[in-house]
């Protein structure tokens, strides 16, 4: 390939390439086998788009009490975000160059809208940092990014230990609320959609302060409903994400399969009345 900026081939260099072919036969079956895994893959990214799909739904009414289930009858009350949860701070500053010392969040630790734990910050092994850590069912608000992705949570499961950087806002829920609830809240359309609304946009990024985060309101139910939806939300996740397990080990399996296949590394047998079939059509 030749060119600066752009890279390209020459058609005349193209048709040069040599590759390693087998015959016919079993070039055949390399293609079926292969379409086979095609087909696995396929099927169980439909399975999982679905099943977002479904969850989609589910929220639009679960979260808005359109929906309710049997014996929840008590009407929703609308709260400040400030009387609803007991922290609402920033995090720990710290030099950003750092490779060692303890993992602490910056925005891209949250990018997907969950916790990715290979990319933190670090900040030193002291007491200063310490002070920061994360506890089970803290929210990460990301109160600075660009206004696409302004508004953006994840919530922390205590898989790992993680401490509290700059850059996003910890949320940490009082007795008043079940902190999944909360997330998928903010996570919503409607968490979104104040997000949009208060944020203040500069030339390259939006921010949303403290004070208007804490003036969000927003509906919610009595404690025992709200673990209800969190529950049947938490299912949703679980399926979803063992089936995108799933989908994983199925790329990885044919991956390796190609490698073996395409490289002639592993050959497929081709029978006898395989070979007359192909020869007579």
């Amino acid at each position: 390939a030749v060119g600066s900026t752009i890279k390209t081939i020459g058609l005349p260099y193209f048709k040069k390439l040599k590759i390693a072919v087998p015959s016919i036969d079993e070039q055949t079956r390399i293609a079926q086998i292969l379409s086979t895994w095609d087909k696995s893959i396929e099927k169980l990214e439909s399975l999982i788009a679905a099943k977002q799909k479904r969850k989609k739904a589910l929220m639009q009414q679960l979260l808005t009490g359109k929906k309710r289930f049997a014996g929840f009858e008590k009407p929703w009350k609308k709260e400040k975000l400030g009387d609803i949860f007991s922290k609402i701070t920033n995090g720990l500053t710290y030099d950003t160059d750092a490779m060692t010392g303890l993992p602490v969040t910056r925005i891209e630790t949250i990018s997907t809208g969950k916790i990715n734990y290979a990319k933190v910050g670090w900040a030193p092994t002291e007491e200063n940092t310490i002070r920061f850590a994360l506890q089970r069912g803290d929210i990460l608000y990301s109160h600075i990014n660009s206004l696409k992705h302004v508004g953006r949570v994840a919530i922390y499961c205590a898989e790992q230990p993680l401490y509290h950087g700059m850059n996003l806002l910890l949320l940490r829920a009082n007795e008043k609320v079940v902190p999944e609830f909360i997330f998928h809240i903010l996570n919503s359309k409607v968490g979104k959609k104040y997000a949009k609304s208060y944020a203040k946009s500069a030339v390259n990024q939006a921010s949303i302060s403290t004070t208007d985060v804490k003036s969000f309101k927003i509906n919610i139910p009595e404690i025992k409903e709200q673990q209800k939806i969190a529950s049947v939300f938490a299912s949703a996740d679980k399926e979803i994400e063992t089936n995108q397990k799933q989908l994983f080990v199925l790329k990885q399996q044919k991956k390796g399969l190609m490698q073996q296949l395409l490289t002639g590394k592993k050959r497929v047998k081709i029978d006898e009345s395989e070979q007359m079939t192909a020869v007579g059509a």
